[in-house]
């Protein structure tokens, strides 16, 4: 039997997909489709193994090539994320590129033919509570989408980098962008969760300015205004939005602009 399970960032989608493999009785088999990229990832996958086995679950790595995967026996299968999978083949040197959507269906069809209970988990793109008119939907769902990776993978070449200073990590990241994906007379919007001294988004400027591209602006969810980074971008003539700004975090008090 194929299920399918799908919900928002953090809606519990994992949990209670978990709770349908326990209920089955059978050998459990979890499918990880993450990427690791360095040793913090490593230490995150890690701790997510063990916490899996102690609910009795074989983990199984399969970041690419569903299709070629052997199930050590019959059992109920947990993917979790088809999201995930499909970035990895889609992004990938070694992926299916453009025939990601064959691989990927050909990986279930002949997954789920190999075990009793096939579960699988994706994100639910638009679960965001936003509805969206006429032809906005079609538009997003056709907007390029290019994700920023915070390490060069060794595996890949014709990359765009830079360095990018974390305070919250203290330490230097190169950040990058395949030369495949960002190329001259692009426009692009930048979308990050957090803008505080900028650095991040200064990577970014220096990304697209390799590229030859056009930066037309930048979004964020949370602007933290006591550490001057958005005022320095505005300063650039950049267009910075963010949906809330902290004015200050003064006796443990947030104060909204």
């Amino acid at each position: 039997m194929l299920t399918l399970v799908l919900g928002g960032a953090a809606s519990g989608k994992s949990a209670y997909a978990e709770s349908l493999v326990l209920k089955t009785g059978l050998p459990r088999y979890y499918l990880a489709t993450m990427q690791v990229w360095d040793a913090e990832c490593a230490a995150r996958v890690e701790k997510h193994r063990k916490m899996r086995a102690q609910k009795q679950f074989e983990t199984l790595e399969c970041p690419l090539h569903l299709d070629r995967l052997a199930l050590p026996g019959r059992g109920t299968v947990l993917l979790e994320d088809l999201g995930n999978l499909v970035a990895n083949e889609l992004y990938s040197p070694g992926g299916a590129g453009k025939h990601t959507a064959e691989a990927v269906l050909a990986g279930l069809e002949r997954l789920a033919a190999g075990c009793d209970n096939l579960i699988v988990v994706s994100n639910e793109v638009f679960s965001g509570g936003a509805d969206y008119a006429g032809d906005t939907d079609q538009y997003l769902l056709e907007l390029p989408v290019v994700f920023a990776k915070k390490k060069k993978p060794s595996t890949m070449e014709n990359m765009l980098v830079t360095s990018v200073y974390s305070f919250t990590k203290q330490r230097s990241y190169d950040v990058c962008v395949s030369k495949d994906f960002l190329a001259p007379g692009d426009q692009v919007l930048f979308i990050d969760d957090f803008l505080a001294n900028g650095n991040a988004a200064k990577g970014i400027m220096d990304l697209v300015k390799q590229a030859g591209a056009e930066l037309v602006g930048m979004g964020f969810i949370i602007e933290k205004a006591f550490q001057h980074g958005g005022d320095e971008l505005r300063s650039q003539g950049i267009h910075v939005e963010s949906l809330a700004i902290i004015e200050s975090l003064d006796n443990c008090e947030i104060k909204i602009r």
